[in-house]
């Protein structure tokens, strides 16, 4: 009677030893799943870390060439429509006109990029070889010409004829204006390249470059935020200031390439 007694007890201790087996191997892996998990939220938490300063170290790169947007006929246009005789819808539809052309020509020259890149590899900004460094080093070149050009063309150097038609411009004109400035003139379409090609680089989307746009709007609108804040004293300056800019033009360009340049510099 005692034997089969201790074979039962014997059976039902191993019997428990088995479950405990099973649950410690059903608690390894969740372990390593958990360390897995951890693991990979880590991996995640370091690449969006890694994104926001590659997205804000590209912002702060493109964000000057804002200043280089409005130098010359752009501002001075600004000016104009600020001292016209409907200073203040004339202003706005300029700016709708700035914005607008802005936005469009970030988008065309990201996709100009986008097809650059499938031809030929724009390559990694680190690259000083890349393609997109080699057409940045042509930018500059034509930069340098462009600015040299003014210099020896000072004296006999104007405004152009145009920019004296804008003072009896209406809203509709203000807008045109401010469209065709920014997608014709070739220092703008410059400029724009050159967020594409950065944009394109860092394989960042439209987006990303709303804060280049905002600026270059902002910039746009000082003449009409002056105006609105100092009022009679503003009316009073910017005519002075209308005028300086017309004698000075050769000057503002010459200005305008170089910090171009500093800029496409800086990035290397």
């Amino acid at each position: 009677m005692g034997e089969p007694a201790t074979l039962s007890a014997s059976g039902a201790g191993g019997e428990v030893l088995r479950r405990e087996c099973r649950r410690a191997e059903e608690r390894i892996p969740r372990r390593l799943r958990r360390r897995t998990a951890l693991r990979s939220a880590r991996r995640t938490a370091r690449h969006r870390h890694r994104h926001r300063h590659r997205r804000s170290s590209m912002d702060l790169r493109i964000l000057p060439l804002a200043f280089t947007m409005m130098v010359g006929p752009q501002i001075m246009s600004a000016i104009i429509f600020v001292t016209a005789p409907r200073a203040v819808r004339a202003s706005l539809a300029f700016l709708a006109g700035i914005a607008l052309a802005t936005t469009a020509g970030v988008a065309i020259m990201r996709g100009v990029a986008a097809l650059l890149g499938k031809a030929v590899d724009t390559g990694h900004p680190s690259d000083k070889g890349s393609a997109g460094h080699i057409i940045q080093y042509v930018l500059i070149g034509l930069l340098v010409f462009a600015a040299a050009k003014n210099w020896v063309g000072r004296e006999t150097a104007e405004p152009p004829k145009w920019l004296k038609s804008l003072m009896t411009a209406g809203p509709r004109k203000a807008f045109t204006v401010g469209v065709l400035l920014i997608l014709l003139m070739p220092s703008d379409l410059v400029v724009l390249l050159t967020v594409g090609i950065h944009l394109q680089q860092h394989h960042a989307n439209l987006g990303e470059a709303l804060a280049f746009i905002g600026l270059t709007v902002l910039i746009a609108a000082l003449p009409l935020l002056a105006r609105l804040l100092f009022g009679r004293r503003a009316e009073r300056a910017m005519p002075v200031v209308r005028e300086w800019m017309n004698t000075h033009s050769w000057l503002i360009s010459i200005i305008a390439c170089g910090v171009f340049i500093a800029l496409i510099l800086s990035e290397g």
